[in-house]
Parts: C-alpha cells; sequence; structure tokens
C-alpha cells in the first residue's frame, strides 16, 4: 500500500530514514485530510527512549517506591 502511485502522489506516507540512529526505516502516515486553504501538517516528534517509563509503569499499577527500586536495582 505504500508504494502505491496515488498514496505517493498525495503524500500521504513519509519515511524516516536511520530513524533515531537506528539503521532502520520506518514509515509514517502522513496527514489524511487536503485542504487547499488549510494544509496540515505531519510533525514527526517522538518521545526519547526512556523518556516515559515512570508513567507507564505509574499507570500499570506500580507505586513511586517500586518504581524507585527498580531504578536502584537497573532494571529500568
Amino acid at each position: 500500500m505504500v508504494k502505491h502511485p496515488q498514496i505517493l502522489a498525495r503524500d500521504m506516507v513519509h519515511t524516516l530514514t536511520n530513524f533515531q540512529g537506528s539503521g532502520k526505516d520506518i514509515v509514517c502516515t502522513g496527514v489524511p485530510i487536503k485542504l487547499s486553504e488549510t494544509p496540515g501538517e505531519a510533525k514527526m516528534v517522538f518521545a526519547r527512549t526512556g523518556e516515559n517509563t515512570d508513567e507507564v509503569l505509574a499507570g500499570i499499577g506500580y507505586s513511586a517506591a517500586q518504581i524507585e527500586q527498580f531504578h536502584k536495582v537497573g532494571i529500568v
């Protein structure tokens, strides 16, 4: 699908080469709705590795003390 001429002509996908120095390319969707007077913009902003770890762990039920212990022993 990402190589279909119509998809490419409408900038429906964007390829990020060597994503964050990983050596891998990833394909992301672009702006699906095209408006001539107010065009959208795809912003490729991603969290850094580990940036949201504490929030994710808290969100799935770990206490602050448990998360702190994970840091102390090198789990995260």
